[in-house]
């Protein structure tokens, strides 16, 4: 089972280290930052780590860790880390895009972001597919269940639980990444499959919290006793 008081800190720190990613973005726009030093900060653990410590004082509240003790600062890093895994992608030159107006002849020509959004494949979906049944295994072991793979096949395409399987998986790997465990663009593909409409587009005011992870998860275990019980029910061959 997820544990609450991890799960509370990976949200809190996802929520932190991804202002500072905006900040980061912001301080490029203002030319504040060369986007190629930005790119360096994100090389590595340490030079990320490194900078961190080095800019402490000057970075907003809401985008920095609680100290540079180990404990809040490495976790922290890990988490900043993998948003460009896992979301974003740094560009040192992002040109420029045709925006048109609604109400004139001309559009107009815009910069782009030298921070955006990584682009998704089918094998991150495919990922993000075996991450759910890996999860669901785990869980089914935990409380003493056992299936054969199809079930969990079939339970990741069950229409009243697929999202609520990508959830509680997407939760858990918060968890991973606290400690550098970071499975890349399958966890963007994790965070669309509920985050996002069926238009593509992200959910206007969709905030994510602990209880509906752990209430969610929740719900599986009792599904998955169920299942467990009524298989058992079966009549031997």
């Amino acid at each position: 089972m997820i544990n609450e008081h991890e799960l509370n800190r990976a949200l809190r720190t996802k929520d932190l280290t991804y202002n500072l990613v905006m900040w980061l973005n912001s301080a490029i726009k203002k030319d504040i930052i060369n986007p190629q030093k930005a790119i360096e900060y994100i090389t590595s653990f340490d030079s990320a780590k490194d900078w961190i410590i080095e800019h402490y004082k000057n970075l907003p509240i809401d985008s920095r860790p609680d100290s540079l003790d180990f404990k809040d600062i490495d976790p922290f890093t890990y988490m900043f880390l993998s948003h460009f895994n896992s979301s974003f992608d740094i560009e040192t030159e992002p040109g420029q895009r045709y925006v048109p107006h609604l109400l004139r002849t001309v559009g107009t020509y815009v910069d782009n972001p030298h921070i955006h959004p990584k682009k998704l494949y089918s094998k991150d979906k495919l990922n993000a597919r075996r991450l759910k049944i890996e999860y669901l295994q785990g869980l089914a072991i935990e409380h003493g269940n056992q299936f054969d793979n199809s079930f969990f096949e079939n339970l990741v395409d069950d229409w009243e639980l697929k999202e609520k399987i990508a959830i509680t998986t997407y939760g858990l790997q918060l968890i991973e990444r606290l400690k550098g465990f970071d499975q890349g663009l399958a966890v963007l593909a994790l965070w669309r499959e509920f985050a996002w409409d069926s238009k593509g587009s992200p959910k206007k005011k969709f905030k994510l919290d602990s209880k509906l992870i752990l209430d969610y998860e929740k719900l599986i275990v009792n599904e998955l006793n169920k299942k467990s019980t009524a298989s058992s029910r079966l009549p031997r061959q």
